[in-house]
């Protein structure tokens, strides 16, 4: 029920921002970096997952509210996920390479995200930081049976930095990186825990 209710404020404050506030509006386009940070209950189980690549693409509104401070409403989507090495053996026993395996999943997310931003001619320097909601839509995995109980929706959230510059042919042109914080695990059973790490890296344009 929580998340509805937070899914519903955002698209109320969309439409809000597009009646009433809306200022700028803009695409951004880059790459997230993710991995899981998993919690063995058993003992003699180790964590040897990895940081993987994956694409973020997202459409934003920015509202002005007061001088210096905007409310950006982002819709996105992302790739999240792991990558996993293990030693390949032949049929005797002896090691012969590695192989790594990739679990990939991807979300639709939903931001509200508050940001500060103070200009210095043509360049402009701004952070942000807010709530964020993902909408899990598919699940690509290679080997692992535990992620058809992945939970469908996570609360959780985002904040950055980025660098703005104005005036680019009357647009204007950014680059930012943040990072996303779930609240809660993806994946908690009486074997494991799994909570999603993410950053994002992507630039944009503002018209």
């Amino acid at each position: 029920m929580k998340y509805r209710i937070f899914a519903f404020l955002i698209l109320v404050t969309v439409n809000v921002n597009y009646g009433q506030l809306i200022n700028n509006f803009g695409l951004k386009f880059g790459v997230s970096y993710s991995d899981v940070e998993q919690k063995y209950l058993q003992m003699g189980m180790n964590d040897n997952t990895k940081f993987k690549y994956g694409l973020s693409l997202s459409l934003f509104i920015r509202s002005a509210l007061v001088t210096n401070l905007s409310l950006i409403s982002e819709f996105g989507y992302i790739q999240k996920g792991y990558q996993e090495e293990f030693i390949a053996a032949n049929m005797y026993g002896e090691e012969i390479g590695t192989v790594t395996y990739k679990d990939r999943f991807d979300y639709l997310t939903l931001k509200l995200l508050p940001a500060y931003e103070y200009s210095f001619g043509t360049i402009s320097p701004y952070l942000f930081i807010g709530p964020k909601i993902d909408f899990k839509i598919m699940t690509v995995k290679d080997y692992s049976s535990l992620f058809k109980d992945l939970r469908d929706t996570q609360l959780g959230l985002s904040y950055g930095i980025g660098l703005k510059l104005n005036n680019i042919f009357n647009y204007a042109l950014f680059i930012e990186i943040n990072s996303n914080y779930d609240f809660e695990e993806i994946l908690k059973n009486d074997f494991v825990k799994f909570r999603n790490i993410s950053y994002e890296l992507k630039a944009g344009i503002e018209f």
